[in-house]
């Protein structure tokens, strides 16, 4: 039966070291961070195209084209990592907006992140629409997976919490005087990076779901 006998075993302890791992490397990120601010690029942290949205622009963009990879191995609920992939692929471009804007507006005359967003966002919408009488099953078969939570977690901590503690006027009501558009930038930067973070576990998590196996667990 699934689930039981040592390859189960094995396999909820090769999670649980995961786990371990990904706990470490985020408290290593979240250190080098404070280290980065105490040695006096405090500023460079949470500007535009700095430290922060790079690492976040790394994370997504490295778990969306992970995803549609997947996407061709996966048939279960291949649909639903082509459209987590599309999405995070959206967000990548948002997320370095500026530096596509500084390279690209002269030549398109536009928003340069346009060109990342529409299709990626369109892409999405249409797999959603196309496969709309069977997506809802899809992701069923999806939450049954180990990533499941952390794309869960990832997207309400980027759509809703990082969002909220973004709002300046929230900084300015607590701060009154003191407030310091550099002090909100860095605690919303660095909350969305650990939503990045999250959906780029869930990500890792997914491919051992999907990786080849050589033969069945008993």
């Amino acid at each position: 039966m699934r689930g039981s006998g040592p390859m189960s075993t094995n396999a909820t302890n090769a999670y649980f070291l995961r786990l371990l791992a990904y706990f470490v490397v985020g408290a290593v990120l979240c250190e080098s961070i404070v280290r980065v601010a105490e040695a006096g690029y405090v500023a460079s942290l949470a500007r535009d195209g700095g430290l922060l949205e790079t690492l976040q622009f790394l994370l997504v963009l490295t778990a969306g084209t992970s995803l549609l990879l997947m996407a061709r191995r996966e048939a279960s609920f291949s649909v639903v990592l082509k459209i987590l992939g599309a999405l995070a692929l959206f967000a990548a471009g948002r997320e370095l907006d500026s530096i596509f804007d500084s390279f690209l507006y002269d030549y398109v005359g536009t928003k340069g992140y346009w060109l990342v967003t529409v299709p990626a966002g369109s892409y999405a919408g249409y797999l959603i629409w196309r496969h709309r009488h069977t997506v809802v099953r899809d992701v069923q078969d999806f939450s049954r997976t180990r990533g499941f939570p952390f794309f869960v977690v990832g997207f309400f901590v980027i759509s809703l919490f990082a969002q909220l503690l973004g709002q300046k006027g929230l900084w300015q009501a607590a701060m009154g005087d003191d407030f310091h558009r550099l002090v909100k930038d860095i605690v919303e930067e660095s909350i969305e990076l650990f939503g990045y973070l999250l959906v780029f576990v869930g990500t890792i998590e997914t491919f051992f779901h999907t990786r080849p196996r050589s033969h069945e667990e008993p």
